[in-house]
Parts: structure tokens; sequence; C-alpha cells
């Protein structure tokens, strides 16, 4: 291509080019500006993986609701409770009563049958960000959105069949949504620009709250209707929308910006240039699953303790949930400031985000719970408005980002950051109250 060609494309007059045969490739060197034009084959890239995280939520959090519809509650004995410790049953349950499903399961195996899931989901984070950077995110995290769609398509079949084949179903499930967040991590460290990656991140991981705000009123609605039996529904429309999710997927998306055959040149170089400025990131899917697994561990532990401790009658169920709390937001709050003071040591600034992320699973025997505590019968909806809220932080959260370390050094930025998200957990926890 001339190079006076070149100088003629509208909006690259005053980009300064270098360019040089290698391999039959043209190599060019621009400034680090975004081309012209708001939507480029990585913006297609983050949109996608924002619906390929809103899919998999929704068919990971919909059998907490489907459940309810699924378990046949008169044919299974209850455990005797304390009738203080029970809320009153709302007038409104007795005009709309909850039909009892085909299935007589315990509350032992309702446990068993929900928490399989992490059981796979567990075993393949650190494979996914692997074989992310081995074969790349593309197929990594397609299959994985795939094989999570094909699982849920036949739960309504295998739970009928057996119970044991149910559990291994979702045990699969998990493995399959286990890969996807590194996988999806390896893959945005070679196509967002560092510049874009606040916003990039906050856009395809948001899509994991979206799916669950999106899937919990909805598999409740598709429960109480005559559609496709009822619950079974559930399970089939989540299902279906992850195929077609993954065809969309495997045709518009690539695993680098080399690789894709419609990325216009102006993209192509801004993003090669821009990361070839950039340390390596080869090993980010790895690490970045590292502190989810530590969360998840420390999340199942704490679960166990905080029954224990209430069975036993060492605390009550707000102090339960006021201590638990406390450790998942005070605890990450002293990692996050630590960090900010680890400077240049690596080891030490990973295992502080370790203990930050894993030291928040406390949370989910803390405020989590609180639906459950206070309106079992509203859980649904209120998880639903929660989450909603939960959402503001990752439009937010950039924003604040690229205020502080405007023109500041990385050590200022990474304390400053740190500064900040104890101001704001600090009030959120200690001016929290909850009724005895």
């Amino acid at each position: 291509m001339p190079r006076d060609s070149l100088q003629q494309r509208p909006g690259t007059q005053d980009v300064l080019r270098r360019m040089v045969e290698d391999d039959h490739h043209l190599i060019e060197t621009v400034p680090q500006t975004a081309p012209e034009g708001c939507f480029g084959a990585r913006h297609i890239l983050a949109f996608l993986g924002f619906l390929g995280f809103a899919n998999v939520y929704a068919m990971r959090v919909n059998l907490s609701v489907a459940i309810v519809a699924m378990v046949n509650n008169t044919a299974i004995p209850h455990t005797n409770k304390n009738e203080s410790d029970v809320c009153p049953a709302s007038a409104d349950n007795t005009t709309h009563p909850v039909k009892d499903g085909e299935f007589p399961w315990g509350e032992t195996e309702q446990g068993l049958i929900l928490g399989a899931f992490f059981y796979g989901y567990v075993l393949t984070n650190m494979l996914g960000g692997r074989l992310g950077e081995l074969v790349g995110g593309k197929i990594v995290f397609g299959i994985g959105v795939l094989v999570t769609s094909i699982m849920t398509i036949f739960t309504p079949v295998v739970a009928r069949a057996s119970t044991p084949l149910f559990i291994a179903l979702r045990v699969i499930e998990g493995l399959g949504e286990g890969v996807t967040f590194p996988a999806m991590n390896s893959m945005m460290a070679k196509w967002v620009p560092p510049l874009e990656r606040s916003k990039m991140s906050s856009l395809v991981y948001a899509g994991a709250q979206f799916g669950t705000v999106i899937s919990l009123p909805i598999s409740g609605l598709l429960c109480q209707s005559s559609f496709l039996g009822g619950w079974p529904a559930v399970f089939y429309v989540f299902g279906v929308c992850g195929l077609l999710w993954f065809i969309v997927w495997m045709l518009l998306v690539h695993n680098t910006p080399e690789s894709h055959p419609r990325i216009s040149l102006d993209e192509k170089i801004y993003i090669q240039t821009t990361l070839n400025q950039s340390p390596s990131n080869t090993k980010s899917g790895f690490i970045s699953a590292l502190p989810y697994l530590v969360m998840w561990l420390f999340s199942i532990a704490a679960g166990q303790v905080a029954d224990h401790l209430r069975a036993r009658g060492i605390l009550s169920t707000t102090a339960t949930r006021k201590i638990f709390n406390s450790i998942g937001i005070y605890g990450p709050m002293i990692c996050l400031v630590l960090v900010g003071y680890a400077g240049c040591h690596k080891d030490a600034a990973i295992a502080l985000l370790c203990g930050a992320v894993g030291l928040n699973g406390a949370t989910l025997s803390g405020y989590i719970n609180s639906h459950l505590d206070i309106a079992p019968n509203f859980a649904g909806t209120l998880m639903g408005i929660t989450n909603t809220a939960a959402t503001i932080p990752g439009f937010l959260a950039p924003q604040l980002v690229g205020y502080l370390i405007t023109g500041k050094m990385l050590q200022e930025c990474g304390r400053q950051e740190a500064l900040g998200s104890m101001a704001l957990l600090q009030p959120r926890k200690t001016f929290s109250k909850a009724q005895e």
C-alpha cells in the first residue's frame, strides 16, 4: 500500500506512521489515541461479553426460583422451628397459594442440589485462564456458555429421571461456567487498550448482575404460567437464549485483532500499538482466578461457621449477620489499603488482593441473607432490587478511578484508590443497623 494513500485516509493525517515489512504484514506505530468512530470490533466483543455473562448468571440463579415450584412441600417432613424466629405469613398468601411441585426433595437434598454447581465451578477457574491463554479466549468462553446452556436445557428431563443425575448435571454446569471469567480476562488482555480497560471491564462484567436482575423475576413469572409446563420453561427459555448467543459469538468475535477479518485498519493499529507499549498480560487470566478461588473456599467455610454459631445459640441471627458482614467489608478494606503500599512487591500485592476478594466471601453469610431473614416471601423481589442497586458502582467506579489517577504516579494512585474505598465502605457498615 503506498505511503501517500495512507496519509490521505480520513482521520490519519496527523498520525506518525513507521512502516516495515515483516512476514507480509504491515506494522505501524501511532500515538495512544482512539481512531475516529464510536463503535468498533472491540466494542462488539465487549457487548457480546456482557450478554454472555448475563446468560450464564441467569442460568446459574434460575434454579433458586424454579426449585420452589419443583418441590412437593406436602410430601416431605419439615423440621420443627421456633415460632418466635418465623415471620408471620402475609395475608396475600391466602389468595395466592403456592402449587406443590413433583419432587419430594427434603431440605438437605435441596441444599445439595443448589450447591452442586459450585463444586464444578471451583475446579475450572484456574483451568479456564490457562486454556484461554493457550487456545484463545473465544473458544473457551464460548464453550463454557454452550455447556452451561445445554445442561440448562436438559435440566427438566434429568431432574425427572434421577436426583443423583440431576446433581451431576449441576456439577457439569458449574464446570462450564467456571472458565468464563478467566477466559474473558485473557481475551480482553489482547483486545482492550490500557486506557479503556476500566470502562470495558465494567461493561463486560456488569452482565453478571444484569443477568441476575432479569432472571429472578422472569423465572418467577414462567413458574406461575402454563407456558411449556411452568417451571420447565425457566430452563428451556434461558438455555435457548444461551445457544443463540453462542452462534452469534462464534460468528462475530475473534481471538485477536490480527485474526479479525472485518476490523478497520485504524482500530487494529491502535490496539496493537497500545498493547505493545504495555506490560505483558500472558498470565493475567490465571492470576485473576486466584482471588475468586480464595473467595469460594472462604465463603463455604464462613457459611458453615455462621450456621454452627446460630444453631448452638452462641450468636443471634442479627449478630451473626453483622459480624460476618463486618468481616466481609472491613477485611477487604484493610487489604486494599495495604495494596496501595505494596509498591513493586508483586507477590505481596497478589496475596493482598486474594485476601480482599476472599474475605468478601464472608458477606455471603451476612447481608445477602437479609432477604431471607426479613421477608422470605419476597426474597426474589428484594434480591432483584438490591442487585439492581449493586450495578451502580460498575458505572461510577471507572470515573472515580480516572479522577484519582489523573496526573499521579502509580503507587500514589493505588493508595488514593484504597483510601477512597475505605471512606466509602466505612459509613456503609458503621451506620447500618438492624432490629434484634
